[in-house]
């Protein structure tokens, strides 16, 4: 049983709900049971380390509910107290994980430093410094994060070159170590306006043919932006890198 074991006289716990709300707070918790008593100051309820900012009594004796406080991280123990007599219910409610609903632009250079504007849900009620990472092809941490609110944040979006996907990237989003769901992309995700992509003009199939073709793009990419300044890799390694790329896209490995 998640109750703790009650004194003859004192409160006793049968019920409670929802067992999961958003990250802002402020939804109702519901607590069914006996022996709470009519008077609202006698009753503290805590939702992890933090006490509830307001109790409302639904049925004298029966039934209180807590406007539950801002969190995050999931699961939170419930903690009640009423003159002296307490009740813990262990695991007893999740704060929802984030969730990204769109990103802002939906199309950026492949350059980087495009500042992202990512909109969700979850994200918490106060800075939690969150992370961000882009998820395509390939992963890349965003330069920089900022939270904004809890349904807000931004991502200096890093340059990204041969071997990452040009369409369909998504941001995860990191909340006290919760993220959201990659499946998101359905709904949430921008493209790169100017990245060559070897899923458009090489076959992905492990052939001499898909090979040959990411090498050629990924040398005569690469080369050019190392002359431009915007890539980091060394003119000696760009072969060492088109040929790990190749052997990726190809599906050697």
């Amino acid at each position: 049983s998640p109750y703790s074991d009650p004194a003859t006289s004192g409160i006793i716990v049968y019920s409670w709900g929802p067992q999961a709300g958003r990250a802002i707070g402020g939804e109702k918790i519901s607590i069914v049971g006996n022996r709470f008593g009519d008077a609202i100051s006698n009753i503290k309820m805590w939702v992890g380390a933090t006490q509830c900012p307001e109790i409302i009594v639904e049925k004298s004796d029966e039934i209180f509910s807590c406007i539950n406080p801002p969190g995050t991280g999931g699961r939170k123990d419930i903690f009640i107290n009423v003159i002296g007599s307490t009740w813990t219910i262990k695991q007893a409610f999740a704060y929802d994980v984030p969730s990204v609903t769109a990103i802002y632009p939906d199309k950026i250079p492949s350059s980087g430093s495009p500042l992202l504007t990512v909109y969700g849900e979850s994200f918490g009620a106060f800075d939690m410094t969150p992370k961000a990472s882009i998820f395509g092809k390939a992963y890349f941490s965003c330069r920089s994060t900022r939270w904004m609110s809890d349904s807000s944040m931004a991502c200096s979006a890093p340059p990204v070159g041969p071997g990452s996907e040009k369409f369909n990237n998504t941001v995860q989003v990191v909340v006290d170590g919760f993220s959201n769901s990659l499946a998101e992309r359905e709904r949430a995700h921008f493209d790169y306006l100017d990245l060559a992509t070897y899923l458009a003009a090489c076959p992905q199939e492990t052939s001499e043919e898909c090979h040959d073709c990411v090498v050629t793009s990924c040398y005569k990419i690469t080369t050019s932006r190392i002359q431009s300044g915007s890539s980091g890799v060394l003119l000696g390694d760009v072969m060492d890198v088109c040929e790990a790329e190749a052997d990726l896209h190809c599906l050697y490995i």
